[in-house]
Order: structure tokens, then C-alpha cells, then sequence
């Protein structure tokens, strides 16, 4: 009975898919200014965006919409892949 009492568990984790994911977002529990991806079923943190990436995303967008011939999507739209998986696409 002490080994039980003694023995410390590890918080449960509640892995949601990316229905789950966007109910959320419409709930207002994540927002627009919300800066998260969720990856493996599990919300992660985005790290900011400094100038230096700033800068070479746009580089890259606007070498990319010079050769798209039918235009490209904005790298700030969301990706959704598969069932637990959704990222903001990053291109650097």
C-alpha cells in the first residue's frame, strides 16, 4: 500500500486533433494574435518572428511570386496535415 501512495505520476496528457484544434479558435480560446501550432496532437508555442526571418520570408515571397505563374498562397496561412497536425508555414 505505501509503494502506491509513494509512487508520483505524470500529469495525463489530452491529445486533441485539429477539429478539436480549430473549436478552440472559435471558442476564443486561441486567438489570431495566438502565436501556436499544433503538432503531434499537442499545442506547441511558436517562437516570434525577428526582423531577420521577417526579411528573408518576404525575399522569398516575392522571388516566389515573380516565377508563380498563377500566384502563390500567403506564408502566413495555415497548413493543415492530417488529423493532429497544423503549422503556419514558415519558408526559412
Amino acid at each position: 500500500m505505501v509503494e502506491i501512495l509513494d509512487r508520483q505520476h505524470a500529469p495525463a496528457r489530452h491529445r486533441l486533433d485539429v477539429g478539436a484544434y480549430y473549436k478552440m479558435a472559435e471558442a476564443g480560446i486561441l486567438t489570431q494574435d495566438d502565436r501556436v501550432e499544433l503538432i503531434g496532437g499537442e499545442i506547441f508555442d511558436m517562437t516570434p518572428i525577428g526582423s531577420a526571418h521577417a526579411g528573408k520570408t518576404n525575399r522569398l515571397n516575392r522571388l516566389f511570386a515573380r516565377a508563380a505563374v498563377d500566384g502563390l498562397p500567403s506564408s502566413a496561412c495555415r497548413a493543415r496535415c492530417g488529423s493532429t497536425l497544423t503549422m503556419s508555414p514558415s519558408l526559412t
